[in-house]
């Protein structure tokens, strides 16, 4: 949040040393472009035109008259009123509203709380609020780097409204209590006040190295007030640096992870499972154990286990024997043989006798046919 206080133009479009006129018509200039521009931005007339510290709607021929009704005791060359202009960073005109209209109507709130500050800095018998001020405020539309940008101007009587005290922002007295001079304008504390309202009516979370104290203490502080705002700062980059520190833990975590299971796996002997033969045809309860089916299978006594390789049966009943083992792997169980055989359970085995026919003719039973 940027806030300045000025007594004239930086462009000699005015001076505060007279009538408030100029400085009134300079600021209206926006009203020209409405037929053309905020009327597509659904911004009304009324919107952008000047209003006192209750948010009335007033022209700005009744502020030049109200103003300078107000110079009871002041001479020629003395100030007689004071311009400020409220310039909101892009991210706090978005906390006012998403929209250039929403903008202009909300941030006329934080208008009202610039002034009571403003107000209240003064440190005066009788001055507590904007309601104690002769003020009005117009906002300010354009157009920068290709965004609609919005800021307010406020014109302030050099007097209050009882026409009785004297304010000057730009003196240099301080809350004194003594001298010619009572009172005076602290601007440290109220450009402080100032960023502490907008936070907390607009809800606003700022980053520390965005705040007015941040940059006061980098730009004028003394060493102490410079290692409290970096204090500051670490203690807000800390949930980012912890959040960052845990990444890369877990991430060194995952790569560990990785090369121990890429060591395991160059670790363990490269098992390939052994293909069906299309050309081996299987008798009927023949079958191959696969990665799918060993598991499932059960055994019977006596059933036979046949080595077979390239169609061929090699050896029979090798179950068990030295050799020939299983492997576990991710896709499944194989059953392995050093030398690439592949395993084939079958039916129970017949022997020589059960399957050889007796010799001789056949003798028929004697007696009598029953």
């Amino acid at each position: 949040m940027n806030i300045k206080i000025a007594g004239q133009s930086s462009r000699s479009n005015y001076r505060n040393t007279g009538s408030c006129s100029g400085a009134v018509i300079y600021n209206e200039h926006e009203l020209w472009d409405i037929p053309s521009l905020f009327l597509q931005l659904g911004v009304k007339e009324n919107d952008l035109s000047w209003f006192d510290m209750n948010g009335n709607v007033v022209s700005g021929e009744e502020v030049v008259d109200k103003i300078g009704r107000l110079t009871a005791h002041l001479g020629k060359d003395d100030a007689k009123f004071y311009c400020t202009m409220i310039n909101p960073s892009d991210a706090e005109a978005l906390a006012m509203g998403a929209t250039i209209d929403e903008q202009i109507r909300n941030g006329k709130k934080f208008v009202f709380d610039v002034m009571d500050a403003y107000a209240q800095n003064f440190h005066r018998e009788g001055i507590i609020d904007r309601h104690d001020l002769v003020a009005f405020a117009i906002p300010h539309v354009f157009k920068s780097e290709g965004k609609q940008q919005i800021h307010w101007h406020v014109i302030q009587a050099r007097k209050d409204a009882s026409n009785r005290y004297k304010l000057s922002p730009l003196t240099n007295h301080r809350n004194t209590s003594k001298g010619a001079v009572r009172g005076g304008f602290d601007r440290v504390a109220f450009d402080a006040e100032c960023e502490q309202r907008f936070d907390r009516r607009y809800h606003f979370e700022r980053r520390v190295e965005q705040s007015f104290d941040y940059l006061l203490a980098e730009k004028k502080g003394t060493a102490a007030e410079k290692d409290l705002q970096e204090n500051r700062l670490a203690e807000q980059n800390l949930p980012a640096l912890e959040a960052s520190i845990m990444a890369a833990f877990a991430r060194r975590r995952a790569r560990k992870a990785r090369e121990a299971a890429a060591r395991a796996a160059q670790a363990q002997p490269k098992v390939q499972p052994v293909p069906q033969n299309p050309a081996l045809q299987l008798p009927a309860g023949h079958y191959f154990v696969t990665p799918e089916n060993w598991d499932k299978i059960k055994l019977p006594a006596g059933v036979r286990v046949e080595m077979h390789k390239n169609g061929l049966v090699v050896e029979q009943n090798v179950v068990g024997k030295e050799g020939i083992y299983l492997v576990e792997k991710k896709s499944g169980v194989y059953c392995y043989h050093p030398k690439g055989y592949a395993l084939i359970f079958g039916k129970k085995a017949t022997t020589k006798k059960e399957t050889q026919k007796p010799k001789g003719p056949t003798l028929k039973p004697k007696g009598p046919t029953l």
